[in-house]
């Protein structure tokens, strides 16, 4: 054991350091900066001024020494502390027990130049003392032994003892309840929400940096603003910088941890050591505030914290538990200084960096050589350097913008170039197809019953017993047909609304389609849910005609108008026969009326017109075209869009619908039987029914005749995609779909492949917009998200419904005018959902948006995913 030993406690920030070193002792916590040497260099005079200015500044020669009994260790000044000047800087970890904190290296890179590397451990050094250091050595070096007559500097044991000492003294608990009282650490968990492509995931800090090239006159625009505000020109770089974290964490309020150098009193000005430290900058961001009043406000905030700074103590900070904590987000803003000449060389800084504690973004900016640099600095270990590239350019879009107009609104800032919004607004969403001129969707089915009259179009399923009726096309058609006659008998016109309130049976498709050749808008109304929504269903509706069956009709609220029983009344309507004349659906007239689930009040009734779900049923044709030997087992209650494509897309390609029984579909068992009695070949359900599916018994047998796999209405877990590959041998596709009833049926898709470069991901992706369907994802401000961040998903384009039945004021909420388009009356459908777009446009789910709905516009609050 050692005796006698003389040490000095840690300063409270080498304490937080220290921490961060014990949790990963191979992270590069170090100073580094490289130095160009041009001149006829002397290597021996070099060598003696670095060892000089060693010898002067003791944190130069300071070790740590772990003693018993102590939980952190000692500062221990040695007495020598030689420093080399190979070739190459030593790269093996720093043992702090060790006296030799400096490392330096010096390289002969030909024409009278060299290269002379220095760094640092964290412990001993920030960005400051690196400028310090060079100059000394400058100074030195030029004057010989003559420099050694300058006064002693401070030493940085000194200003440890007096920063402990300071928070540790009953005095300083003002400057400790202003930041409490702040609240300065509310937003520090703010979560980057990036598409982490680098994330190793195994805590380990490990710093890049990007360099941020501006054109030459962005300086002199900076410096303008600042004079014009009344702040330092960093405090600009620094308003930008926050905007656009802002816009990439949907925060309003964040912290973001701005360096500070420390050295605030004249005898501490050239000291070295890790004086500078993060502190927090707490800034509430509103969107309807002018560039330059943020800037204003940040300039204000700034002092604050300059003026507070000795008294901020990570210690205090509420939940930190002893866990070392640094911030996610940082801001640096320095003066390089130099070059230095003197004794026929001259001394140049060519970069600097210091990188003290862990962070997830930091923009470092600096005044070097007469001119501005700046650079995106990033963990690599949790993202890409095309991630920073990236980044690095929307700071520039945005800085450029709001130097430009810095009377614009932070919220109306640019900072995506004119070629990522082409990307995200058009190239994305390239879906043009031609499905030729717009046709009723009734007039769709026709085409086929022409082609193949006499193919089966229609089994009724009723379990063991067989079929339960089947219908061919011709006869379909037939029936469809005089069920049109007589409603126009009854008085439906285009767009009059019938109630259809049946069990899954023929008789429920000869129904709907005949509402459709009648002109009317089907209404449904499934006999299970409770009589009281039936009841405010119909009443909303306006649907004076009700087609039902005799043995449901007991069941339905009373209510006015006509009732027809499919079933008991069909001899008299095969009597009047199919009278010709009056009605007839058109593609801009309404199909049906569906009435969503109304768990944020009343159920509403969206409206689709015919060209809108044709539009979905002829895309979802040429994607994943069904021929006349497929079969599809229709089993999502019709009340239910989904149900819609279960139905129409065979009748369009000439292939059979397998009608489960009533209620099957809540019985896994019951459908893997019917799947394997009717050889059926496509198949929807929903995921949480996938998952209970995916457990039947004798599964792979059941479904051998099943290729097409289609889930929807849920977030698709991509464990449980995988299990269904797993569980069928491979031997069926499998799409995820993802849309509102707003905008028929679905808007995007996404084919799953087990071996797709997205296994990552917890839940299978929303994909890409369909046919002639747009999908934006857009801020609070009606402008495109870049790849990667978070924005409400809203679509535009051919599938938009009309709006709710009687509630323009809803309407008008939810489908706004399209900010993007120069179509006359375009709109988008606000969904409500988070979302953010992957590589190459793909889509993923995010979950549900808190949003309300300001007087001006709206705004959308971003609440917890």
């Amino acid at each position: 054991m050692e005796q006698n030993l003389q040490g000095f406690r840690l300063s409270p920030h080498q304490e937080h350091l220290w921490a961060f070193r014990m949790a990963d002792p191979d992270a590069p916590y170090v100073a580094l900066c490289e130095v160009e040497i041009s001149g006829a260099l002397d290597r021996a005079r070099l060598a003696a001024a670095l060892a000089r200015v060693v010898e002067r500044h003791e944190i130069l020669r300071t070790s740590f020494r772990q003693v018993p009994g102590l939980v952190l260790p000692l500062q221990v000044i040695e007495g020598e502390a030689p420093v080399e000047l190979p070739g190459e800087l030593a790269t093996t970890p720093w043992d702090p027990s060790q006296g030799a904190p400096l490392r330096a290296a010096l390289a002969d890179l030909g024409g009278s130049r060299h290269s002379l590397l220095l760094a640092l451990s964290a412990l001993c050094a920030d960005a400051r003392t690196l400028s310090l250091l060079v100059a000394e050595i400058a100074r030195e070096y030029a004057g010989g032994e003559g420099g050694g007559d300058q006064e002693g500097p401070i030493q940085y044991v000194d200003i440890a003892e007096w920063h402990a000492s300071l928070l540790e003294a009953e005095e300083s608990l003002d400057g400790k309840k202003h930041w409490h009282r702040l609240g300065f650490l509310d937003g520090l968990d703010a979560a980057l929400p990036f598409e982490l492509r680098g994330h190793r995931g195994d805590g380990r800090f490990e710093p890049r940096t990007f360099p941020l090239v501006s054109d030459a006159g962005v300086m002199e625009r900076v410096e303008g603003l600042a004079r014009q505000a009344g702040v330092p020109p960093a405090t600009v770089l620094l308003g930008a910088w926050h905007v656009l974290l802002r816009r990439l964490t949907a925060r309003t309020g964040l912290v973001v941890g701005l360096s500070v150098d420390g050295r605030k009193f004249e005898e501490m000005r050239d000291a070295l050591g890790p004086c500078a430290r993060h502190l927090p900058l707490l800034c509430e961001t509103v969107d309807d505030e002018p560039f330059s009043g943020l800037v204003a406000r940040l300039g204000e905030t700034q002092a604050w914290v300059g003026e507070w700074q000795e008294y901020f103590d990570w210690r205090e900070v509420p939940g930190a538990g002893g866990t070392p904590r640094s911030f996610p987000f940082c801001f640096e803003a320095g003066d390089v200084a130099g070059p230095w000449t003197g004794a026929g060389v001259t001394f140049s800084i060519v970069r600097r960096h210091a990188f003290t504690e862990p962070f997830l973004l930091r923009l470092s900016v600096f005044r070097w050589q007469g001119g501005f640099a700046a650079e995106v600095q990033y963990d690599a270990g949790a993202l890409a350097p095309e991630q920073a590239e990236r980044l690095a350019g929307w700071y520039r879009t945005l800085l450029e913008d709001a130097l430009a107009h810095p009377g614009r609104p932070v919220g109306d800032l640019e900072m995506l170039s004119g070629t990522e919004r082409a990307v995200c607004l058009v190239e994305w969403n390239g879906t043009a197809t031609d499905f030729g001129p717009p046709t009723p969707l009734n007039e769709l089915v026709w085409r086929q019953a022409e082609r193949s009259p006499e193919r089966i179009a229609l089994v009724g399923d009723s379990g063991d017993s067989g079929n339960d009726g089947e219908l061919s096309y011709a006869e379909l058609r037939r029936r469809a047909r005089l069920v049109a006659a007589y409603l126009r008998r009854l008085g439906v016109t285009p767009e009059t609304p019938v109630a259809l309130a049946v069990e899954r049976s023929p008789e429920m498709i000869v129904g709907l389609l005949g509402i459709l050749e009648a002109g009317g808008a089907w209404v449904p109304m499934d006999p299970d849910y409770p009589a009281d929504r039936l009841r405010w269903v119909r009443e909303d509706s306006g649907a004076r005609v009700l087609l039902t069956q005799e043995r449901l009709a007991a069941r339905l609220p009373a209510g006015t108008g006509e009732v027809v029983c499919l079933d008991r009344d069909w001899p008299r309507i095969e009597a009047l026969g199919a009278a010709p004349g009056g009605g007839g659906a058109r593609p801009e007239g309404l199909a049906y009326v569906i009435y969503t689930s109304g768990s944020t009040g009343r159920p509403k009734g969206g409206m689709v017109e015919h060209r809108a779900i044709a539009n979905r049923l002829l895309w979802i044709q040429s994607a994943f075209p069904l021929t006349a030997g497929d079969r599809l087992l229709q089993k999502t209650p019709y009340s239910f869009d989904a149900s819609i494509w279960e139905i129409f897309v065979p009748l369009l390609a000439g292939a059979c619908v397998v009608l489960a029984e009533p209620g099957g579909q809540r019985d896994n068992a019951y459908l893997l039987d019917a799947i394997a009695r009717h050889g059926v070949t496509t198949l929807q359900l929903v995921p949480s029914q996938l998952r209970l599916f995916l457990e039947q018994d004798g599964l792979r047998a059941g479904c051998a005749s099943l290729r097409r796999m289609f889930c929807g209405g849920e977030a698709l877990p991509s464990v449980l995609a995988a299990r269904l590959f797993e569980r069928l041998e491979g031997s069926v596709s499998l799409c995820n779909l993802y849309g509102p009833t707003e905008s028929s049926i679905d808007a995007t898709f996404h084919p799953w492949d087990p071996c797709d470069h997205l296994p990552e991901l917890e839940t299978v992706p929303l994909g890409r917009p369909i046919a002639n369907v747009q999908v934006y994802l857009l801020d609070a401000r009606w402008k495109p998200v870049p790849p990667g961040v978070p924005g409400e998903l809203c679509i535009g384009g051919a599938g938009l419904a009309r709006g709710y039945r009687g509630r323009p004021d809803l309407t008008a909420e939810r489908f706004v005018p399209h900010p993007e388009s120069a179509v006359p009356g375009a709109r988008l459908y606000r969904t409500g959902d988070l979302a953010r777009h992957l590589e190459d446009g793909v889509i993923e789910f995010l979950g549900r948006i808190d949003y309300q709905v300001k007087v001006r516009g709206f705004r959308i609050e971003l609440g917890e995913i």
